[in-house]
């Protein structure tokens, strides 16, 4: 039994947090857009704003990491997170600081605690656990991340970095505007890996709130990137709205984690739905459709710019193809597996590995034409295994299993290679002889018989009732089986009558 938690989730509490900063939220995009607040005022009441919903979305995260009721890997990932949280709020803290004494420093020491966010909420998602995936699955999602990734440093090489880079302005504001934005998307990227992993869960919204979280934040940061390094001119409450924005749906996500496990959910997959798989095999489609688009507009104004923008664009693109075309190999690859996968679970029998009935019926009505058209022999043998319900009640339905998994690779064993053996279903097996005649198909019926009696499970021997149907002029599938099935209810009597 676990431990009691030491400071309970207390969903209810944090909903009605989540509430209050909901309506602060709405509050602040009204006042700030339609009403032109002065900029100072402005300035404080955004700040507090953002002061407030990172408290909130730390305070969440950490009653999730304190309830001891949870597991380590849930605790510990939302540990990081509230700690990447907290960090936001420290330095939204400092930022104000500077602001009330009239300071604009770029960079300062807010941007400190603004980058001790990321490696605290990397680490944060990481830990936090998902469905279990095959390794193919997951090489597929890295290499999504990475594909993601390099759209995004396309699109900053030609917007952002090669404008710096030529006019040979980079300082460590540049870096600094530009290191924002590469981390958030970064982050996406791991995220939407770690959302498809968990599609099928019930972590799946924390996830997407998650992902949104850091979209917004990747719009706000790289507008500032565009314009903070050329001093340009620019207004603060839409970027503010897109920080707060971001900042409240990582609220979102630890309030509805904490509701989740007021639930208790299972991280455990579900039978996954492929029309939700659409985004996911569109994306490196999106991904190659950005990059292209990016190229084209270089080369359109190659003229007119240096032409380090377009060699940076075209690097970039091919690296971008290259993990494009593996990623859809190994795709590739893995639809080939599961085509021969489905195709063999649809022809086989899953516990003893021989043709399955609908094989089985498929074959002999093959075999019959043939040896219709031919003048060719045909013989099928039914099986039934004797005394399998004393296996069942004596030692259990395991041992029953066993019974007819021995006599599966008996039959194998004895039989020719252009023969078919198969299950029929519960403890009947078909054995279709193709070239064989009735006499032939006898013999093979009493070595079997022998070596089937020769066999013991759990220290108690097997026996087999089998019998015999031949094809005849004019005989159908049906009336071979129906001569076998007679064949084999005669002997069954006959051995009743014996014991």
């Amino acid at each position: 039994m676990r431990a009691a938690s030491a400071f309970p989730v207390r969903p209810g509490l944090w909903r009605g947090l989540l509430v209050a900063g909901a309506l602060f939220f709405v509050g602040y995009a009204a006042w700030a857009l339609l009403l032109n607040p002065d900029p100072e005022v402005e300035d404080l009441v955004s700040s507090l704003l953002l002061i407030g919903l990172s408290l909130g979305g730390s305070g969440a995260s950490l009653s999730i990491a304190l309830d001891r009721s949870q597991g380590r890997k849930l605790r510990w990932g939302w540990l990081f997170i509230g700690l990447a949280c907290g960090a936001n709020a420290l330095a939204e803290a400092i930022w104000l600081e500077f602001r009330l004494r009239f300071l604009d420093p770029f960079p300062s020491t807010a941007d400190v605690a603004f980058l001790a966010f990321y490696p605290l909420i990397l680490a944060g998602i990481f830990i936090l656990p998902t469905a279990s995936t095959r390794p193919r699955e997951r090489r597929i999602l890295w290499l999504d991340a990475a594909i993601g990734l390099s759209a995004s440093l396309i699109v900053w090489w030609y917007s952002v970095l090669a404008p710096q880079t030529v006019a040979r302005s980079i300082d460590e504001r540049t870096v600094l505007s530009v290191l924002y934005p590469a981390a958030d998307v970064l982050l996406i990227s791991l995220l939407l890996m770690m959302t498809e992993r968990s599609w099928d869960t019930s972590a799946r919204p924390v996830m997407l709130l998650l992902a949104l979280a850091m979209t917004m934040m990747t719009s706000a940061d790289s507008v500032f990137a565009y314009f903070e390094p050329r001093a340009l001119i620019y207004s603060y409450p839409p970027l503010n709205l897109l920080w707060a924005s971001a900042y409240f749906l990582l609220f979102a996500a630890a309030t509805m984690e904490g509701s989740l496990l007021e639930a208790k959910p299972t991280t455990e997959a579900r039978i996954p739905n492929p029309k939700r798989r659409l985004a996911w095999i569109l994306f490196p489609y999106l991904s190659v459709a950005v990059a292209s688009g990016v190229l084209l507009s270089a080369s359109l104004r190659s003229p007119r710019e240096p032409l380090s923008y377009l060699v940076g664009v075209v690097i970039g693109t091919l690296a971008l193809f290259a993990l494009v075309l593996l990623r859809q190999y190994l795709v590739l690859r893995e639809n080939v597996d599961l085509h021969v996968h489905a195709t063999r679970a649809s022809l086989t029998d899953e516990l003893t590995g021989l043709a399955n009935r609908r094989h089985f019926l498929r074959v002999l009505d093959h075999e019959a034409k043939r040896a219709m058209r031919y003048g060719r022999a045909c013989s099928v043998l039914l099986l039934d295994v004797d005394d399998l319900k004393v296996f069942n009640d004596r030692f259990g339905h395991t041992v029953g299993d066993q019974v007819l998994v021995r006599l599966a690779r008996l039959l194998v064993d004895n039989l020719r290679t252009l023969d078919t053996p198969a299950r029929l279903g519960g403890d009947e097996f078909g054995v279709l002889l193709p070239e064989t005649g009735a006499a032939a198909a006898r013999v093979a019926a009493t070595r079997l018989n022998a070596s089937i009696r020769s066999a013991r499970v759990a220290g108690m021997a097997m026996s087999a009732s089998i019998g015999l149907g031949s094809f005849k002029p004019g005989a159908t599938p049906e009336s071979i089986l129906e001569e076998a099935d007679q064949d084999l209810y005669r002997v069954k009597r006959e051995r009743q009558a014996n014991t």
